[in-house]
């Protein structure tokens, strides 16, 4: 069962699988302190953001293959290695690059002020 857990947890975030028990644990902290007022707990959806923007950041040092598949294949060698991003990371990260058409120069300043707009608010 652990082995599975692992292996789940390692192909779908990579990297992300190390942290993914903090962000949840923090999730749960921050629930629990504003249990009255659920409604306007923003703070976990930005954790979330920052997570996802940390896991697809993470990936961009893969380069993209040729299609879709080959580049999930390739992220689920280094993924249970405990690299890259995963399936998750990879999958922001090919939506960026390939169907979007952001070049890297963009993509890194949107990360980064993703980042700051987190912890600013």
């Amino acid at each position: 069962m652990v082995i599975f857990l692992k292996i789940t947890f390692f192909s779908l975030l990579g990297f992300g699988a190390y942290i993914f028990p903090i962000i949840i644990i923090a999730l749960g902290l921050l629930l629990i302190i504003n249990r009255s007022n659920i409604e306007e707990d923003v703070k976990s959806i930005y954790i979330l953001i920052m997570f996802l923007s940390f896991i697809t950041l993470i990936q961009i040092k893969n380069p993209v293959l040729e299609g879709f598949s080959t580049y999930i294949t390739e992220t689920v060698e280094f993924s249970l290695e405990g690299l890259g991003g995963g399936i998750i990371g990879a999958s922001f990260a090919y939506l960026f690059f390939e169907i979007i058409w952001f070049h890297r120069f963009l993509y890194y300043t949107f990360i980064y002020n993703s980042y700051i707009c987190n912890f600013i608010y």
